[in-house]
């Protein structure tokens, strides 16, 4: 005898807990730190927090999963940004409330100091 298999639709509750794993590790959040006023490709990521690019890969996926990026492309690279929350929508209060406690997170030196040099090669580059 052959049951019916009900179709399985994404809860509410995937979308909190997607969210929530995204804020749950220090690196995605200072990913999100650094895309608060630029966007930046995964090789200029994987440059800044000195991490390899499939590690970030893995991060960046995370975190569009939760919708906090957003991305673009231009030509063969792929820039991401931080995605504006949803407010009207479920679970956009919680984006915007951990993209307002991230802006109080302060970039370690060394990361500030990487992001200017990405800013300088993208200079010379142009």
């Amino acid at each position: 005898m052959n049951l019916p298999v009900p179709s399985l639709r994404p809860d509410d509750g995937d979308e909190l807990a997607a969210l929530c794993k995204a804020a749950g590790d220090t690196l995605r959040l200072n990913v999100l730190r650094a895309l608060a006023n630029d966007s930046f490709g995964v090789l200029e990521l994987a440059q800044i927090f000195a991490t390899g690019q499939s590690g970030i890969s893995h991060h960046l996926k995370v975190l569009a999963q939760a919708g906090l990026v957003a991305t673009r492309r231009e030509c063969n690279a792929i820039f991401y940004r931080r995605a504006l929350p949803p407010r009207e929508l479920f679970g956009g209060k919680l984006h915007a409330a951990l993209l307002d406690e991230v802006e109080s997170l302060q970039l370690p030196d060394a990361v500030q100091t990487r992001i200017t040099a990405v800013h300088a090669q993208r200079a010379a580059a142009s």
